[in-house]
């Protein structure tokens, strides 16, 4: 039976950066620790998500791992989580963070795995405004949303843009929008929600968000294997994460701006 190799991460990682690719024979592998650890500026959503994959040619939920240490550390302060479900931590703080380095240990069983990750400066975003577009071969017709930001100056900054509409969150789990400013470094710049046409009416959310190099790697490695995946062929292999000791996923400290538009009626956003 054929099986999609990387479903083995991405389911993983659908509950919840050393520099080179690990191949794992999936049919010999050790169960594998998988993090997904995300904190930023607000303190709100600050959690921590691990699962234990399972036997890769065995139908299997990935197993959720409760009673892990967790610990959150800069230069200043140290801070604790606590478990609100199975499988899932939320940092135990009141108020924002700061756009500083950070290093996260997770204890699971005796274990430890550790990752840094630096949360960039908040890059705010301009404005929204929408624009109709008219049926072409490709596309229907409908209204185009477009963003626009200017990146700081004399520094590389990488991104990561979620949007939803009427309060669904429209391109999570292997849909990444990423932008690296290579091309308009310490410019204005204006982007389209691409290949999304929008109606009259909907409210469109869009959350800037500002991500260190080791983040952008690994979304980046980690749409390649999804592309991968569709080629029978190719080997199976995981994307660069940021953890030792052999722990799949990512830590990622982010900053993020966020925007809405009701599409049809003021073309500046809020």
């Amino acid at each position: 039976m054929k099986r999609n190799p990387v479903s083995i991460l991405i389911i993983a990682l659908s509950f919840a950066s050393c520099e080179r690719v690990i191949d794992i024979n999936l049919n010999e592998a050790n169960p594998k620790i998988v993090i997904e650890a995300n904190i930023h500026n607000n303190n709100s959503d600050c959690l921590v998500k691990i699962t234990r994959t399972g036997n890769y040619f065995l139908p299997y939920t990935p197993e959720k791992v409760s009673k892990a240490v967790i610990s959150l550390t800069n230069q200043l302060t140290e801070y604790s989580f606590s478990e609100i479900e199975e499988g899932v931590y939320r940092i135990n703080k009141i108020g924002k963070l700061i756009p500083t380095s950070y290093s996260l240990s997770v204890n699971v069983d005796g274990e430890l795995y550790e990752a840094v990750s630096k949360m960039p400066t908040p890059v705010r975003l301009n404005y929204l405004n929408f624009e109709y577009v008219e049926e072409t071969y490709l596309q229907d017709a409908g209204y185009r949303v477009n963003f626009s930001l200017t990146d700081p100056k004399d520094e590389e900054n990488h991104y990561r843009v979620r949007y939803s509409v009427n309060g669904e969150l429209q391109n999570d789990g292997n849909d990444y929008y990423l932008i690296t400013d290579e091309l308009f470094n310490g410019n204005s710049v204006q982007m389209q929600l691409y290949g999304k046409r929008f109606d009259k009416g909907d409210k469109v959310t869009v959350e800037l968000m500002s991500i260190d190099k080791n983040a952008y790697d690994y979304f980046n490695t980690l749409l390649d294997v999804i592309a991968q995946s569709t080629i029978e062929s190719t080997a199976p292999a995981n994307p660069k994460s940021n953890f030792s000791n052999g722990a799949l996923g990512y830590f990622s400290a982010y900053s993020s701006d966020i925007k809405f538009i009701i599409v049809g009626e003021s073309n500046l956003g809020n």
